[in-house]
């Protein structure tokens, strides 16, 4: 019967995610804001994360900016850094864009914490299953990378353009495997600090 709720609660999510995608925001806050009310018991972390980060997008694109990094605020204590990378990563970004400056250095100091903490657990568990542990990797490592693009943008906007403009350049230069939107981003900011140095 637990799996029958979890299948359900997969087909919900599914539904939020494409209504989401079509922009109908109000729809998809519905359904995730059911989705919440479910006895968090018997739904997967990872599940109850992807929820999380659904309506918190969702809220931000529909204008709520406050209800969003408040939800993923709750959704952070909820999951825990042992669980979640994607939704203390959703909640740097947008605290570091939109939240005063206390919250927003408290959101990358819990990111990071988050991802040192997933980075031990990968290794302990490739280590036990002798596997590779490539893609794991991977998924770290890029969140590691934008992590420290949100920070490029916390320095822009306490005035630290040095310190931006250093984070970015190493982020631009990686030799990582990033996705060619996050890249192309990541220089497109370092090109308006630039600009706005008089560089």
């Amino acid at each position: 019967e637990e799996s029958g709720h979890i299948w359900d609660i997969q087909l919900v999510l599914t539904q939020a995610n494409h209504l989401a995608e079509d922009a109908d925001y109000l729809a998809a806050i519905g359904l995730y804001r059911r989705l919440l009310t479910v006895n968090h018991v018997i739904v997967p972390p990872k599940l109850l994360e992807n929820v999380y980060v659904g309506i918190g997008q969702a809220l931000l694109k529909s204008g709520k900016i406050e209800e969003s990094i408040a939800i993923l605020r709750k959704g952070c204590e909820q999951i825990g850094k042992n669980h979640g990378l994607a939704i203390f990563d959703t909640y740097a970004t947008y605290a570091c864009t939109h939240a005063d400056l206390e919250e927003a250095t408290r959101s990358l100091s819990e990111l990071n914490d988050a991802i040192n903490t997933n980075a031990y657990q990968s290794n302990i568990a490739a280590a036990s299953r002798g596997e590779a542990k490539n893609l794991e990797q991977n998924r770290i490592n890029l969140i590691k990378w934008h992590a420290d693009v949100v920070r490029a943008g916390l320095d822009i906007r306490t005035g630290k353009s040095d310190a931006a403009i250093s984070k970015l350049s190493a982020a631009v230069a990686a030799q990582l495997q990033i996705p060619n939107l996050m890249r192309a981003e990541a220089s497109a900011m370092l090109a308006r600090v630039y600009s706005e140095a008089g560089l």
